[in-house]
């Protein structure tokens, strides 16, 4: 019934009657993708039948959650893919499976890739033990772990100091997502992930709510910067409440750097006035119909927004008043 070489249209409208609850269009998507899935799934498990019976699992989860998926935040592959790790990662974590757990031999490692520049070809699955010659013994390392294997707060920790000694610095962001569907941080977590990198030379820059209290527990730990949201990530709706950041803002003396919600110009240069120290942004760019163009407006509504904000502005006040002077006028 479906044919690898199906065009991008062909495919979208797939995808689209499939959240309609089209049970020949999830058919079709299952018989696409359920092999990899599983095979992703059985490198994480060790597991071949358990593997089988995760991924039907997944599939299942895909199609009560149809609805959730949405186009502009990645391809529909990726959106199984990450279901389906998560789902094996907590296989692993679970207490009959846990004192089974091993080290996964990068050997063994398969990567499964879409190929993004045409979506007419197949599905491929390629052994990823290739790309990885010429790379540094730390890099492959970093790799197993990132992209194979879920690891505790600790283990983020031992990752960090790979990629360090792989040179890619001590600055690090600090990302513990506590919600999967509205991607809220996970408070209690990021603090204590934030204590242990801190604790082995860290530079650390956590993503937080917008919650004073937290905040300035954050700094209070040795946080180089906080990083509060000002709406859900890709959401685009802005600064849902400025109070906040403005209290944040009085409440720590390290920067304050808006991490999530931008969704245009204006937005950013609000963000600005506030008197935040930078922000943080890929959606609203990377997602508008001209990148390069929303790209320098919002270079230009960050300059404005910290121009306004330096400059000061006029207190609000409820009545009116005179803006030119009443002295010398002409009495009649």
């Amino acid at each position: 019934f479906y044919i690898f070489n199906q065009s991008v249209m062909q495919l979208d409208n797939l995808i689209e009657k499939f959240q309609k609850k089209d049970s020949v269009a999830f058919e079709t998507l299952y018989n696409m993708y359920a092999e990899n899935i599983c095979g992703v799934i059985n490198v994480i498990v060790k597991d071949t039948e358990r593997s089988q019976e995760i991924c039907q699992d997944v599939f299942v989860k895909i199609w009560e959650k149809s609805d959730q998926y949405d186009t502009s935040k990645g391809r529909f592959f990726t959106w199984i893919l990450n279901i389906a790790r998560n789902a094996a990662i907590d296989e692993v974590r679970s207490k009959t499976h846990k004192n089974q757990k091993k080290n996964l031999p990068v050997d063994s490692l398969v990567g499964i890739f879409e190929n993004g520049e045409d979506l007419n070809g197949r599905m491929d699955t390629i052994g990823l033990q290739s790309l990885l010659k010429g790379l540094k013994e730390k890099c492959i390392l970093l790799i197993d772990m990132l992209y194979f294997k879920g690891y505790t707060q600790k283990e983020a920790v031992m990752t960090c100091e790979l990629a360090r000694e792989a040179g890619l610095g001590n600055i690090v962001k600090v990302e513990v997502i506590g919600d999967e569907k509205t991607l809220f941080p996970d408070n209690e977590a990021t603090l204590e992930a934030s204590k242990l990198l801190i604790k082995e030379g860290f530079h650390v820059l956590p993503y937080c709510t917008d919650d004073v209290v937290l905040c300035k527990k954050l700094e209070d730990i040795g946080c180089t910067a906080v990083m509060p949201l000002a709406a859900p990530i890709g959401s685009g709706l802005g600064i849902r409440n400025p109070y906040n950041i403005k209290l944040i803002l009085e409440a720590v003396k390290i920067p304050v750097i808006i991490d999530a919600g931008v969704g245009t110009a204006s937005d950013a240069s609000r963000a600005m006035e506030l008197g935040v120290s930078g922000i943080l942004m890929n959606t609203a760019i990377a997602g508008a119909k001209d990148p390069l163009k929303m790209a320098l407006a919002m270079k230009m509504a960050v300059e404005c927004g910290l121009m306004a904000y330096e400059s000061g502005r006029i207190p609000k006040k409820l009545y009116a008043s005179a803006s030119s002077p009443l002295d010398g006028l002409v009495e009649l």
